[in-house]
């Protein structure tokens, strides 16, 4: 994976039981710090991550303030849900990610009903951008 908005896998390791994704240390905090100013250009950074990975076939399953960096441009960070899908057959069952980030189509998987996770991601970032434009996330709880 390389994008510029996308933080470089650096190396893999893999045992029995667990996954381990190195990644390079993002010194410039996470988006949270920048909910209180005004950069109108975390979208658009963001958007052009996300709208990458899914023309590659990827999708990450866990966008949230958390999961981007400001170290100097905004850069999708924390893979650990991600999966490559099959454009031509994009449904998952596995529901995952955070709750105040969740599409309805994900919370509705619980009951065996498939969701695009590419909608998820564009429904995650609809939440981000909302969340930097009001302050507070949609649904009550603070960024």
């Amino acid at each position: 994976i390389s994008h510029p908005n996308i933080t470089p896998l650096l190396s893999y390791l893999s045992t029995a039981h667990h996954h381990v994704l190195v990644l390079p240390y993002c010194s410039g905090g996470d988006l949270l710090y920048l909910v209180n100013d005004d950069h109108s250009w975390i979208f658009t950074e963001l958007a052009k991550a996300v709208g990458w990975m899914h023309g590659v076939g990827l999708v990450h399953r866990d966008i949230k303030l958390e999961s981007d960096s400001r170290a100097p441009l905004v850069q999708l960070t924390d893979f650990g849900l991600s999966r490559f899908i099959d454009p031509e057959s994009p449904f998952l069952t596995t529901k995952c990610g955070s709750e105040a980030y969740a599409a309805p189509e994900l919370i509705a998987s619980a009951y065996g009903d498939g969701y695009d996770a590419r909608l998820t991601d564009a429904w995650a970032c609809g939440v981000v951008l909302y969340a930097l434009a009001c302050r507070q996330l949609p649904f009550g709880e603070g960024p």
